[in-house]
Order: structure tokens, then sequence, then C-alpha cells
């Protein structure tokens, strides 16, 4: 090629999943020890028939194909926001909502609006890969929290503040964690977010994988009751193939919501 690659983006690593692919490439498991592909969240099967029909018919409709509002669809953002307001029993309206092409692009525009090539965000052990990898991109330094394997996988709060500097300007938590699993209490939570607060930086908690935790009717922490959220957190969610399901076959009528 005779054009010029940006070299921050040459310094990017490539991501893990052709890899991990690559070491069962070719191989046979017998029918009583079945392969389990976990690499990805990607279903082998098609969805529901009441979320394709769904869609299909949503595609028909003329203002399908017109631009939405900028920050999503206000029905849908204050649908969303009732929603989560009731899970975390707290405060939340649809002003506080913007809609994304998914979490990973929420995650993007995330810290493209909050630091800038040489900054830092606080990224514990294990990441997310493709959180890594938007940072690299941006020419944002990860600085790594290391592994707490004595607390099963919850950073230590003392390895954090360590790490604080004047260009920190993020500390990124997913929980449920992608890749370990750990669930992080709403104390530690709490603390990051005082931590962040004073330090002036952001707390961007990923909770993508929320509705698959065991004590759903708990909330998962208490920041949203606080009058200060706003000061110092930033929330990311993905929607999920079941909650997608759910919300279709209330919408179409199908009846199958107890097949969910």
């Amino acid at each position: 090629m005779s054009f010029r690659i940006n070299s921050v983006l040459r310094q990017v690593a490539a991501p893990p999943i052709a890899d991990a692919q690559a070491w069962v490439a070719g191989r046979s498991f017998p029918a009583d020890c079945p392969l389990l592909d976990v690499s990805q969240a990607v279903p082998s099967y098609a969805p529901a028939l009441a979320l394709q029909t769904f869609l299909a018919e949503q595609v028909l409709q003329p203002t399908t194909a017109l631009y939405t509002e900028i920050a999503g669809l206000p029905a849908l953002r204050r649908e969303l926001a009732a929603e989560l307001a009731r899970d975390y029993a707290g405060t939340i309206t649809h002003e506080n909502i913007a809609i994304t092409a998914g979490c990973n692009e929420a995650f993007a525009v995330t810290m493209m609006a909050l630091a800038e090539p040489g900054d830092e965000v606080l990224l514990p052990l294990p990441y997310y890969f493709n959180q890594q990898m938007w940072l690299q991109t941006l020419g944002i330094k990860p600085v790594y929290i290391p592994f707490n394997a004595d607390n099963h996988g919850t950073p230590d709060i003392k390895a954090i503040a360590d790490r604080i500097t004047g260009r920190t300007r993020a500390l990124v938590l997913v929980t449920p964690n992608n890749p370990t699993g750990a669930i992080y209490s709403a104390e530690f939570i709490e603390q990051c977010f005082e931590l962040a607060k004073d330090h002036g930086f952001a707390l961007v908690l990923d909770e993508t994988y929320k509705d698959f935790r065991d004590d759903t009717g708990t909330p998962p922490h208490r920041l949203f009751a606080r009058a200060d959220w706003p000061e110092a957190l930033i929330h990311l969610y993905s929607f999920q193939g079941l909650r997608a399901y759910r919300i279709s076959c209330r919408q179409c009528d199908s009846g199958h919501e107890s097949a969910s």
C-alpha cells in the first residue's frame, strides 16, 4: 500500500479469538465429550422465531429507515431508564441514557470523551481485550491493576489508589467480570466510586452481564440511589439475548413469554 497507516494503530495487539480457535482447528471431539466454546458470547443457534418475526416487521416500517435522535429513540431511552431505575432502586431518567450500537461502541465513545492521547486509564488484570485495544487505538495508556487471587479476582483498592496519577482519567470495572466471572461487591464498587470522585476522574462501570447474576432480586450496588452518582459514574450496559427475547414476546403478543 502507498498510503500511511497510523503508527499508534500498528502497535495495537490483535484480538486473541483467532488464536484460541486455532488451538482446536482440524480436531474432532466425541459425542459424549463435546467441545464447549466459551471464547465468545456468540450463540451457535438462530434467535427465537418471535424475535426474528418482530425484527422483520420493524424493517418494513418507513420510520426504520430514518435517523433517530442522536441519543437514541426517546421511547427506548425512557423504557430503559425506568427498568434500570427499578433494577438498581435508584434515580435514572431518559436524560441519563444514550443508545449506541453495542457496548463496545459505548466504551469507545466514553474513552474518546474522557481521555486524550497520553492520558491514563486504570484497567484491572485480566482485562476484556476489546477495551484494552480501544485504549491503545486511541493512544491512551492502560495502567494495569494486578490480579488479586486472594480475593477471588476483586482488585485491591490500595493497588488502585497507588496507581493514580495526574493523568488518570478513568477506572474501568467490568462486573460480572470478563474473563474471570468475578462479581464485585457493592462495598468495593462504592469504594471505587469514592476514589474516582475524590481524585476527579470517572468510574466506568461495565455491567454488560448483570442479568446473569444469581441474586438478580438485589441491586448489584447502591450508586444510583445516591444523588451524586452523575459526578463520577459512567455506566455501560448491553442488551442480552434473553432480555431481547422477552421484550419481543411482549411486543408481538405471541404468548411465548413463559418459554423464556
